[in-house]
């Protein structure tokens, strides 16, 4: 493959390599400290949990929806682990698959909706959010209890080498994914369906059957994310997924899926441009404080992003290069801090 081939093939996946690099750089001579290895540590955890919920959002965004039900999700998923286990490692062998399980059949529900019954994405995903919200606030008094057991502690925040174990994890998660995807026929059909529906079913695609399995597995991932977030955190709090609601949803978009359309690797670092912008803006700890101003940001993101109709693209009629010069101006904006903006963080 020549140079100027491999360029224009990956332009995009390349520039955002080079964005996140030079926007680390930035943030750590403004923020010094933030480069340090036990801070780059935390941030590659909080990378993961995010690139857990925004690998599961991968599936249905992929079939031209999104799963707006995944904060819910997460956290019964971290509920039903303490649950289960009161904290011994050994019942991990049945809380896990017990947990993934509940994910994939709270995922299958919106899926069946969806599919099925014929309920728009967005409106049946935020009314399963609210439901699963009142069954877990119901069932806990609003006080989940439970203890996490060590393991999941364990993972959650260890290192081999310096590097993450739950960053190592998604990386081995996110590389199955990516096979399944590319190279076997459930993920042809999954871009299919998100290209053409009519035309997948007259291919003798089963298109119900496909949308319902990618919410299962979002929900699976979701329910993931949300075990392995409790044993970072060591403790249970209600809504605690919330703020993985928009930004799983950004992180894919400005990755470049949209019905149909996957750049793995350029979804891998925007993820990374996301944290980037919210270990910042909480002071080099916790991401995802300022939900407000993030919430407001992720919107602007999704707007400008590639969860726009093709046909509305503003950038439509250029060439994939092009296409991308927009990304870094919108990165620009989208981590600029409020307090250089001389707003209230």
């Amino acid at each position: 493959m020549s140079a100027k081939k491999f360029w224009k093939q990956n332009s995009s996946i390349l520039l955002t390599f080079v964005v996140a690099a030079a926007l680390l750089a930035f943030v750590s001579i403004v923020k010094p400290g933030y480069s340090n290895p036990a801070n780059l540590k935390v941030l590659s955890i909080s990378i993961a949990v995010l690139g857990f919920t925004a690998l599961g959002q991968t599936f249905p965004i992929l079939t031209g929806g999104m799963d707006l039900s995944v904060p819910w999700i997460f956290c019964i998923g971290g509920y039903l682990c303490a649950m289960l286990t009161g904290g011994e490692n050994a019942k991990l062998i049945y809380a896990v698959p017990a947990v993934l399980l509940v994910g994939a059949l709270m995922g299958a529900v919106n899926g069946f909706g969806i599919a099925y019954v014929g309920i728009a994405p967005v409106i049946m995903t935020m009314a399963s959010n609210i439901i699963y919200q009142g069954l877990l606030v119901g069932f806990t008094g609003g006080t989940p209890g439970g203890s996490i057991p060590q393991v999941i502690k364990d993972l959650a925040t260890g290192d081999i080498c310096g590097v993450s174990i739950l960053f190592l994890l998604w990386l081995v998660i996110s590389a199955a994914a990516w096979l399944l995807l590319v190279k076997t026929p459930y993920g042809r059909k999954l871009y299919g369906v998100g290209t053409s529906e009519q035309v997948s079913l007259f291919s003798g695609v089963s298109v119900k059957k496909i949308k319902l399995s990618a919410y299962a597995v979002c929900g699976m991932m979701a329910a993931l994310a949300g075990m392995l977030y409790s044993g970072k955190l060591s403790q249970l709090y209600l809504g605690m997924g919330d703020t993985y609601q928009m930004a799983s949803v950004s992180a894919v978009a400005i990755g470049g899926i949209s019905g149909g359309r996957q750049r793995q690797l350029h979804r891998c670092h925007c993820r990374q441009l996301c944290h980037h912008h919210s270990g910042w803006s909480a002071g080099c700890h916790e991401p995802f404080t300022g939900c407000t101003e993030n919430h407001l940001r992720h919107r602007v993101v999704l707007r400008r992003a590639h969860l726009l109709p093709q046909e509305e693209h503003p950038l439509k009629k250029y060439s994939p290069p092009f296409r991308f010069v927009h990304l870094p101006f919108l990165v620009c904006w989208y981590v600029l801090p409020s307090d250089l903006a001389g707003q209230p963080q």
